[in-house]
């Protein structure tokens, strides 16, 4: 997880002003992205941001769960 915070910084900093498209299975990669595509078998089940994706996502909040308790997150 450590060089994926670097790397996730590392883009932040140089990078910046420009759209960046992160693929990811980890809450934590891609918790503080404006815009969040949820994919459930292929499709588009949901976007939005983490917040409003907790609240109106069961996917995206299982996910989220199960990362948190697993210490994943």
């Amino acid at each position: 997880m450590l060089t994926d915070k670097k790397v996730r910084e590392n883009i932040s900093s140089h990078y910046q002003g420009i759209t960046k498209i992160i693929v990811s299975q980890r809450v934590s990669t891609i918790s503080d992205c404006d815009m969040i595509l949820v994919l459930d078998g292929g499709k588009l089940v949901a976007k939005g941001n983490h917040k409003q994706l907790l609240k109106h996502c069961d996917v995206y909040k299982e996910t989220y769960e199960s990362q948190v308790q697993k210490g994943g997150n």
